[in-house]
């Protein structure tokens, strides 16, 4: 290789290599074999041989650990001393608190209900009363956040204390701050899947009453022109007497009924049941209006790209 114009590699390359790979390749690319790759062509890019796959291995364990270093410090600067110390109190030896809080955080809302509303804005009060900047990770691309997650939602309370400091904080942080977007999210989604099921008990309710009151009447035509020809001829006649014996009070009373079972009666028993099923049932979601409404606000002003999206998409469902 050194006809073509390439030199041996020395201590000073794969130190430049080393800073170059933690600079460029590790913040963006977080695959092993890929930054492998990346190295050896910006060793051939500079006119380098390429070292043994041993001296590579360790270039490239090296700008991990260098990046990782200072990806750490980048977090816990944003973060404040403040920031830090609510973080590290979470896996803190005895803290049951903080404990449960982890445990809760990896759960998922489950199914729709009228507790989980309830149980993930408990939830997100507790993460936000750890104060996590909103511009934490706002630099860092997505997948680079959420492989600090994955990293961090498989641990527990002892894992993180095995952790250095630095890293234990940055896993936290990561853990935390994503999931304190995704119980948003799950709680926006929450709150429509639950519209819907209110609204579905209702229909269903009111088809059910509807069909039990509902007889289809037959020949209608038939009837009518009987009850016409009777209000004609006999006009001075009391109705009981005149028409009850050429249609029946009952077949009388179907022909109502059917006639009464229209789209806008049907709309309006469902608003009816609606407003009977929340106010008997569904208001102890709510027994709390003052945080409730101020989580949905914090909610449109901290994520309001991603809350809209939500609900545009549950006006078009519903529509």
């Amino acid at each position: 290789m050194r006809h073509s114009g390439f030199r041996p590699a020395t201590l000073a390359d794969e130190e430049a290599l080393t800073g170059w790979l933690a600079a460029e390749v590790c913040p963006v690319e977080l695959v092993e074999a890929w930054q492998r790759d990346a190295l050896l062509v910006e060793y051939r890019a500079r006119k380098i041989e390429p070292p043994g796959r041993t001296r590579v291995e360790k270039i490239l364990v090296a700008a991990r650990g260098r990046w990782e270093l200072a990806f750490c410090a980048h977090v816990i600067e944003r973060l404040g001393e403040a920031g830090r110390d609510r973080l590290l109190s979470l896996v803190a030896e005895d803290n049951e608190t903080g404990t449960a809080l982890l445990a809760a955080l990896k759960r998922d809302p489950g199914a729709v209900g009228l507790d989980s509303p309830l149980t993930e804005i408990t939830k997100l009060n507790d993460v936000r009363r750890l104060g996590l900047p909103e511009a934490l990770f706002a630099d860092c691309s997505e997948k680079l956040v959420a492989a600090w997650r994955a990293r961090a939602i498989k641990m527990y309370p002892s894992d993180f204390r095995d952790t250095s400091a630095d890293v234990r904080i940055t896993l936290l942080a990561a853990l935390c701050w994503s999931r304190q977007a995704e119980i948003t999210d799950a709680l926006v989604e929450l709150l429509v899947a639950l519209v819907h099921k209110i609204n579905t008990r209702a229909e269903r309710r009111v088809e059910k009453q509807l069909t039990a009151e509902l007889k289809k009447v037959r020949g209608k035509e038939g009837i009518l022109f009987k009850l016409a020809t009777t209000a004609v001829d006999k006009p001075d006649e009391v109705v009981r007497r005149a028409l009850f014996p050429v249609v029946g009070e009952r077949t009388l009373r179907e022909l109502v009924a059917e006639a009464k079972a229209n789209e806008k009666v049907f709309k309006a028993k469902v608003r009816t049941t609606l407003r009977s099923s929340y106010g008997s049932y569904y208001r102890r979601t709510c027994s709390s209006p003052r945080s409730y409404i101020s989580i949905l606000c914090w909610c449109s002003r901290s994520w309001p790209n991603r809350l809209g999206r939500k609900c545009s998409a549950a006006r078009t469902g519903a529509a």
